[in-house]
């Protein structure tokens, strides 16, 4: 490490290259992370920043932890711009930004395999997976025959439960399923419903006829296109969500985003820093497969439209191959093992490989796209806020 000071910067060339941000507990990862938005935030970027911990709650608030800073021209300071948090989770946490909104996304915003795959994602679920790629395709497709094309999973819920035996095969292709099959399915819909998804609103004026309580419609979508602003962070809690909610409705907002720019030049880049990132690879193999192949289109799409991609993670391996090929930055910290720098920094020389185990918090090996070579460095802690636990 340079006694002299020699800064690291994050361009706009290198962020939109694509980078990880790879560390075990502890080495500083959410430090970093901030700094990488502010980077991107100076320079006119929106940012949909997805948060577990939560560590991103607290943005427009400096570090209170003052003994961090030891140079004059880095002192804490809140983020100066826009932010807006939301949250895919309604589990109440006490750490939520009180500004926060939740998410709301109806189901007939996704493909009937994209809902099937995420909701039947266990080992030995594929043939109730398969069947039920078709009960909502025909669901679908009955809907749009009579131009309804908003509705809720539990509409299809309802639709398949009244569904009669003998009806099903011209729905399944042929095919059939037992009674306790289908009650097995309805069942399993009943407790993965997503949060998230189909939330309602409550009418006041719209009573239930003979009845006090008021009737709920669907709630508005949440509008991606109206958050992609320059210089906005999008905060999004993903909370207790798990791993096969956090890629369904990554692949929402992925879909809403690219769309948008692809339509709209002069909106502003984007970039997506995508916090503990091994979560979307911990469902099925099929739902794997699906947000593999779902990132890996839009980052090899994303970079002509100025759409930037950076994960955060525990271990580097934990990222498909497909993935880490469009990685062209890699930053890794601390780690009890030296084959995970190995695995982000192939090529690395065997002395610059052992000092992974040596890295002190806020210490990493960098790699930045067009660099010649892998250097040891320093980070400044972050200058806003972050969550406590």
């Amino acid at each position: 490490m340079s006694t002299s000071r020699v800064p690291i910067c994050l361009n706009n060339r290198v962020l939109r290259h694509h980078g990880a941000v790879a560390g075990s507990t502890g080495s500083g990862k959410s430090n970093l992370n901030s700094n990488i938005v502010r980077g991107a935030i100076n320079m006119d970027y929106c940012v949909f920043l997805f948060d577990h911990k939560p560590d991103f709650q607290d943005l427009e608030k400096p570090n209170n932890e003052t003994k961090l800073f030891n140079y004059q021209e880095w002192v804490p300071e809140g983020f100066d711009c826009n932010i807006n948090y939301f949250s895919l989770s309604d589990d109440g946490s006490s750490k939520a930004n009180i500004k926060e909104k939740l998410i709301n996304v109806h189901a007939s915003s996704f493909e009937p395999y994209q809902l099937a795959t995420a909701l039947f994602h266990k080992r030995g679920e594929e043939l109730q997976q398969e069947n039920m790629t078709l009960l909502l395709t025909a669901y679908k497709d009955e809907q749009e025959e009579r131009n309804k094309f908003t509705w809720a999973l539990a509409d299809a819920v309802d639709w398949i439960r009244k569904l009669k035996k003998e009806q099903m095969p011209n729905v399944l292709g042929g095919g059939s399923i037992t009674d306790s099959s289908k009650a097995s399915m309805l069942r399993k819909l009943q407790v993965r419903k997503m949060p998230w998804m189909d939330r309602k609103l409550i009418n006041q004026e719209e009573q239930l006829p003979g009845l006090s309580i008021p009737k709920k419609n669907l709630a508005p979508e949440t509008n991606v296109r109206a958050l992609i602003q320059s210089k906005t962070i999008n905060v999004i809690r993903v909370g207790q969500t798990q791993g096969r909610d956090y890629g369904l409705f990554l692949s929402f907002l992925l879909d809403r985003v690219y769309s948008a720019k692809a339509s709209q030049s002069e909106l502003a880049p984007v970039l997506y820093l995508i916090d503990e990132a091994q979560d979307i690879f911990s469902g099925s193999k099929q739902l794997r497969e699906a947000c593999e192949d779902m990132l890996d289109s839009n980052m090899r799409k994303g970079r002509s439209l100025n759409i930037a991609f950076w994960y955060g993670l525990q271990k580097f391996s934990a990222l498909p191959e497909s993935i880490t090929i469009n990685l062209n930055s890699r930053i890794v910290m601390t780690h009890k093992q030296t084959s995970e720098a190995l695995n982000a920094l192939p090529g690395v020389s065997k002395e610059t490989l052992s000092l992974v185990t040596e890295l002190k918090p806020g210490e990493a090996l960098v790699s930045l796209f067009g660099s010649n070579s892998i250097v040891k460095a320093k980070m400044h802690p972050s200058k806003a806020l972050l969550t406590k636990e």
